[in-house]
């Protein structure tokens, strides 16, 4: 584990990095589909359920949620 300084976003690229993509999906979901911006909390927990059964780099053919629960997660009702 590795502590940066407390309000310094720069110092933790990898975490930043993931909340503008969480940021941009959700936003390109409220804006395509004309949705009111007050429903901005539950686009971004939209964003972060579709995002985590993608693949990731570092975990090679794992998903997030194949590295946590070791099965494949059902996709079928998106």
């Amino acid at each position: 584990m590795r502590l940066t300084a407390p309000y310094s976003p720069p110092q933790n690229g990898v975490a930043e990095q993931m909340n503008r993509t969480l940021t941009e999906l959700a936003r390109a979901n409220l804006n395509g589909q004309g949705i009111p911006e007050y429903l901005w909390e539950y686009a971004i927990s939209h964003a972060a359920y579709v995002r985590n059964p993608a693949y990731m780099k570092p975990m090679g053919t794992l998903t997030p949620y194949q590295g946590w629960f070791k099965n494949k997660p059902n996709i079928a009702h998106l």
